[in-house]
């Protein structure tokens, strides 16, 4: 098969690899990861309509071509199991898969190892945990989350949901040779349906975090006009042995919308996010504390709203003055610098339901309903070690599609070299002004170009269109994407019935 060439850009350059044959009932889950010369990816293929398998494929980095492809088993001991994820954890491959006992309301999580080179099971089956289920539907959840240095591997489980009960969670750290460090099961003194995750953190020692929302009375973001809820991060270390939370919060009046952590090489809580002076759906600006672990107290706090001249980027300039709040801007995630500094990396995202007549010219009216998905501005914000803020960007996007979930929108991330590369579908055009806030895309499949904006220690960037994806006949999907080094990117992307895997690089 033809391998496409190199495409080189400024300060990019992309490889893609032979296309393959893409099944209609295929579709790619993840990329896993990558060692020194092949990347693996999950996907998933029905069949039967009812059943699906789960395949993992390996690519080889150095000729671009699929070196191998198998079907992993979902059996034990003819008991079906249930796919829950795969982990590229230490240069391994690791199957995680449940099995739901229905008569004795258990859910079991088991753990095989895969060959990298084989693509096989091999060893025992092993149990990993346990939680309780009340049904198929309602079994539980599991994740998994792997430490900054890949060193932990953190177990969650969430039993089956109960919305008037205590919640319950349990926490598993294993480390980097998937041998068990600590578990603990935790209970916590509030209701299922007024408590929600929406963070798990492991750092380098093996202690675990949970950052969580905790809603008043009804699990509504508001009521009677203010706010509902509150932020919580709670702490397992020493083995799981020791237990703390710590309430996040901001003075004078100001409520956080939205909050991401990380634990700093001190152990210290790094917190950052939005803030808003009005409710919260919008924000008026950023914020960024840090809290010790030992003492509990907020070391140090600052908060910055966004300037006119920052505004003006999203309004007019009569409405930046103003001091509009932005809406709709969901944190992504938190880099933590070694300087003590740290980037946050937000995205605008909402839906529309839109229901349209369809004129049958038979009977009475029909309606057809669709949903709209909007992926659009991407904000890039700095903080110094001293909890000020540096600087605030904006990168301006527009993806609009319909009825796939946004199949080719959002972006990929990159930090290297003391650069930010954001990789994400555009406008295939040439934009004279990269500040626009009027460009309307419609992202479509292979009307896009893949372009990298490139952003500098000083929150200035440029950007480079690094290829038309109808000309090399591949859309890349950037939220399939996975960072394997500090200058490279592992892409899928494709097209009609065909798949390709990039390696793209960063100079």
């Amino acid at each position: 098969m033809l391998i496409n060439a190199q495409i080189t850009g400024e300060f990019s350059s992309i490889e893609w690899s032979e296309r393959n044959r893409k099944s209609r009932t295929t579709a790619v889950r993840k990329v896993l990861g990558a060692d020194d010369n092949t990347a693996y990816i999950v996907k998933t293929r029905v069949k039967y309509f009812v059943k699906d398998e789960i395949l993992v494929e390996s690519h080889d980095l150095n000729t671009m071509r699929v070196k191998k492809s198998a079907v992993l088993p979902l059996k034990y001991k003819n008991k079906k199991m249930q796919f829950e994820f795969i982990v590229f954890f230490n240069d391994r491959l690791w199957l995680f898969t449940s099995y739901n006992n229905s008569q004795r309301k258990k859910n079991y999580l088991m753990r095989q190892e895969i060959d990298t080179q084989s693509l096989q099971v091999i060893g025992d089956l092993i149990k990993v945990s346990e939680i309780s289920s009340k049904s198929w539907i309602n079994r539980g959840d599991f994740q998994a989350v792997i430490s900054h240095k890949k060193s932990k591997l953190l177990i969650f489980n969430s039993p089956a949901y109960n919305k008037n009960a205590a919640d319950e969670f349990s926490l598993t750290v294993f480390d980097e040779n998937m041998e068990q460090l600590w578990t603990k099961n935790v209970t916590v003194p509030y209701k299922d349906k007024l408590f929600g995750f929406e963070k798990l953190v492991v750092d380098e020692e093996g202690n675990a975090y949970v950052q969580s929302i905790i809603y008043e009375g009804k699990a509504k973001k508001m009521r009677m006009g203010r706010p509902n809820y509150s932020y919580k991060i709670f702490s397992y270390t020493d083995l799981g042995t020791t237990a703390n939370e710590y309430p996040v919060r901001l003075d004078n009046g100001r409520f956080i919308t939205d909050l991401t952590f990380g634990i700093n090489r001190k152990g210290n809580i790094i917190c950052g996010g939005f803030y808003s002076d009005e409710n919260a759906y919008t924000i008026r600006g950023t914020y960024f504390l840090t809290i010790d672990q030992q003492s509990k107290a907020i070391m140090s706090e600052g908060t910055k709203a966004f300037e006119a001249d920052f505004l003006q980027a999203f309004f007019s300039e009569r409405k930046a003055k103003s001091g509009k709040e932005l809406a709709n801007y969901y944190l992504d995630d938190i880099i933590l610098r070694n300087d003590g500094g740290a980037l946050l990396f937000a995205e605008q995202y909402y839906e529309r339901v839109i229901t349209n007549p369809v004129n049958t010219g038979v009977g009475p009216p029909q309606y057809q309903t669709s949903t709209r998905y909007y992926y659009t501005d991407i904000i890039v914000i700095s903080i110094n070690p001293d909890n000020s803020i540096d600087w605030a960007t904006k990168v301006p996007k527009r993806h609009v599609s319909t009825d796939d979930g946004g199949y080719y929108s959002s972006y990929a991330k990159v930090v290297s070299n003391k650069k930010i590369y954001l990789v994400f579908n555009d406008y295939p055009k040439d934009i004279p002004n990269l500040n626009t806030n009027k460009l309307v895309f419609t992202l479509r499949n292979g009307f896009a170009a893949l372009s990298v904006v490139a952003i500098a220690p000083d929150g200035s960037y440029e950007k480079e269109r690094l290829m038309l994806n109808r000309d090399e006949g591949v859309t890349s999907r950037p939220r399939l994407s996975e960072q394997v080094n500090k200058n490279t990117l592992i892409m899928y992307g494709d097209g009609f019935r065909k798949y390709q895997i990039g390696k793209l690089t960063f100079d």
